[in-house]
């Protein structure tokens, strides 16, 4: 299901490390993830990391503007869950087959469940798409930053998700997101 998301932090740390995107090492890499069809929430959020690093050349605008539209078409968009995210935002076990096309593949989460730590890597990965200059819907800010203000608790922490005690470490996802 995270098809695609190893190479994507891998990138992403070595160009966060400083790493010229056309050295020899790396530029297979990123080669490769401008044609990967990555459908995690997770990969898709660490690859929009990546964008936002690399020279806005019209195959990485083309890229960007895809898993927008698949970060926003895993946004839950209804009931008392929406403006999280699960695992995955396409196909459920992920494929490298082209990412152009349609969207009838899609795959929705199991109805109604959600975590905090996939939708932390969702919002951090539009917000990468949009500095990199995608255009992200202006509904997506409203339903998330609603959301997570939704499920911080009285004492100022978030939960992984319901059925888990508030942690530290999605306090911070929450205040980062």
């Amino acid at each position: 299901r995270q098809w695609g998301g190893h190479t994507a932090i891998a990138v992403y740390a070595l160009l966060a490390a400083g790493e010229n995107p056309q050295e020899p090492h790396l530029k297979p890499a990123i080669d490769f993830l401008e044609k990967a069809n990555i459908q995690s929430t997770y990969g898709l959020g660490i690859s929009a990391q990546a964008w936002n690093l690399i020279p806005a050349t019209p195959a990485v605008r083309a890229v960007a503007a895809h898993d927008v539209r698949m970060l926003d078409l895993g946004l839950i968009r209804r009931g008392e869950n929406a403006g999280f995210y699960a695992y995955w935002t396409g196909d459920k076990l992920g494929t490298d087959q082209p990412r152009w096309g349609d969207d009838s593949n899609f795959t929705y989460q199991p109805k109604g469940w959600h975590d905090l730590s996939n939708s932390q890597y969702a919002v951090l990965g539009m917000w990468a798409l949009d500095q990199s200059g995608a255009e992200v819907p202006s509904d997506f800010w409203k339903i998330t930053d609603a959301a997570w203000k939704k499920k911080q608790e009285a004492d100022g922490s978030w939960r992984y998700n319901k059925d888990k005690e508030p942690s530290a470490s999605m306090t911070a996802a929450g205040i980062a997101t």
